[in-house]
């Protein structure tokens, strides 16, 4: 396991290096002291520090520790959902995709009321329209479905 951290941290630096050097082509505006690609180089330096962590614990991290390295299922179904989830965003929009994904969440953490399945998307999707389309007036996603 080791060996796979060390090589996932050298492709995650060479890749934030490269999107790094796309935000040097970003346009800026004269106006601002930021430029528009202020933002991303926060978050792609941010990246390049946890991939670095991720190199030293790889190095530091004894054998013993990796042959006890065991595989969780849980893990990778949620990594299918949200696959599955941002597949569907295109062709459901945003709302009902995410409507889908918080119930089916829901049920893999064994909740198992059929009121809080029920109830809490309605009530999470209503907090999402009320502040990004009234109030920050963003229009999300609406999918081929709905357009």
């Amino acid at each position: 396991m080791a060996r796979a951290d060390r090589l996932i941290s050298i492709v995650a630096i060479a890749l934030a290096l490269a999107l790094l050097a796309v935000t040097f082509s970003f346009p800026s505006p004269d106006i601002v002291r930021t430029s528009p690609g202020f933002l991303p180089r926060i978050y792609i330096g941010l990246f390049i520090i946890f991939a670095v962590v991720l190199f030293m614990q790889a190095r530091s991290r004894n054998k013993e520790a990796d042959s006890k390295v065991t595989f969780d299922r849980f893990s990778f179904v949620l990594m299918i959902v949200f696959g599955i989830y941002l597949l569907s965003m295109i062709v459901l929009g945003f709302y009902l995709s995410t409507l889908l994904l918080i119930a089916v969440l829901l049920w893999l953490s064994r909740v198992r009321a059929w009121w809080v399945i029920a109830s809490m998307p309605l009530i999470v999707l209503l907090f999402v329209y009320i502040v990004f389309s009234e109030l920050l007036n963003v229009n999300l996603p609406l999918g081929l479905l709905f357009s």
